[in-house]
């Protein structure tokens, strides 16, 4: 193994004073015109030219890319992002999600059912006030009881509502063990909620495959199946299964551009042991969420989806998956002011920029061991 160190330097007090005087000056000149674009262009590249210590004119010539630079944009990627936003969530699949962790919560014992009625109206009530202020404009004033689930066929207030209920989960799952079991009784209990036939799919397709587990086409049909429930049901907005492969970047828009399904042909006739695979889902309903709950639990979140294909892929004959869950942010629209592009080109050692982190998708990458 090898470490690189780096050793820092201080910077001299002349080249503080210059770096400063740049940064002020893109910051406060109002362009006026060809000659002050030139001004401020100069200026952004003796900044960057300080801070690298005299760069050589290949970096400058790099630098002035990445001050030109606009991320593309796809119309029919802000279409299917607007249309996403104003969709509703299933009023029975919201019903299903939040009754699922309250089942796991019961089965579990880690929890009586009245200590839990009182904790989450309590934190509902101290939380909600602060969250439609923050969210007025998606939120109705009075929430929609006729879909049967409290209101939350509207995504903003379901994931208000299933956070409340994670956050309390999190009080009584102590530990990465208790968690570790929470979500996978969670899985098990989702599951056929969300699928009504998905036990039995499985277990026909572990029957007629290769050493008694689902082949790799078997495999791919089952994952596909469970998140057309989930899309149909408004929980996702899109969804994409790379199969054989788990690349590293795609397009921004790639639900709109990309077919559904990638990547390698999966095999009729072989299993799926060691089978790599990514899975992308466009716009989960409790994408805000969860992101809120793994940065205040130490990592612990609802991971519905992963939970409720492990159970699957166990019942088709793997016991043993790993998956590797992040968020990404499909679109990013960068700073306006040529300051603030230039300090972010530098990596903002200042911390000086806003750049909101507003993730649209969840990333899954999949090994099946076993």
């Amino acid at each position: 193994m090898t470490v690189r160190t780096h050793q820092a330097t201080r910077t001299p007090r002349s080249r503080v004073q210059s770096i400063t005087a740049c940064t002020n000056r893109l910051r406060d000149d109002e362009p006026s015109g060809p000659s002050s674009s030139s001004r401020r262009r100069r200026d952004a590249l003796l900044l960057l030219g300080f801070v690298v210590g005299g760069a050589a004119p290949a970096t400058h010539a790099h630098a002035a890319s990445l001050l030109d630079e606009r991320p593309p944009s796809s119309p029919a990627a802000a279409v299917a992002d607007a249309s996403c936003a104003s969709s509703r969530l299933s009023g029975e699949l919201a019903a299903a999600l939040s009754g699922a962790l309250y089942s796991a919560l019961l089965e579990l014992g880690l929890a009586e059912d009245r200590d839990l009625q009182r904790e989450i109206f309590k934190l509902r009530d101290r939380e909600y006030r602060y969250y439609y202020e923050a969210n007025t404009d998606k939120l109705p004033r009075v929430p929609d009881l006729s879909d049967m689930s409290g209101g939350m066929s509207n995504r903003t207030y379901f994931n208000f509502n299933f956070y409340v209920l994670w956050k309390v989960a999190a009080r009584h799952a102590v530990g990465a063990d208790a968690r570790t079991a929470l979500c996978s009784a969670f899985g098990r209990q989702l599951l056929p909620r969300v699928w009504a036939g998905a036990d039995a799919a499985a277990v026909a397709t572990a029957r007629a495959g290769p050493g008694g587990r689902a082949s790799q086409a078997a495999t791919l049909g089952l994952l596909t199946t469970l998140l057309d429930a989930l899309k149909e049901g408004g929980y996702i907005c899109s969804y994409q299964v790379v199969w054989g492969e788990a690349p590293g970047a795609w397009p921004g828009d790639w639900f709109v551009s990309q077919d559904r399904i990638t990547g390698e042909a999966a095999s009729a006739g072989a299993d799926a042991r060691g089978t790599v695979f990514q899975l992308k889902l466009h716009q989960p309903a409790d994408i805000a969420g969860s992101i809120a709950l793994r940065a205040e639990e130490d990592g612990f979140w609802s991971r519905a989806v992963s939970s409720m294909a492990v159970a699957l892929m166990g019942k088709a004959g793997y016991g043993r998956a790993v998956v590797d869950e992040y968020f990404v942010q499909d679109t990013w629209q960068g700073p306006p002011s040529l300051a603030a592009r230039v300090l972010l080109a530098l990596g903002d050692p200042l911390e000086m920029v806003d750049v909101p982190f507003v993730p649209s998708t969840l990333v899954q990458d999949w090994v099946l061991e076993a």
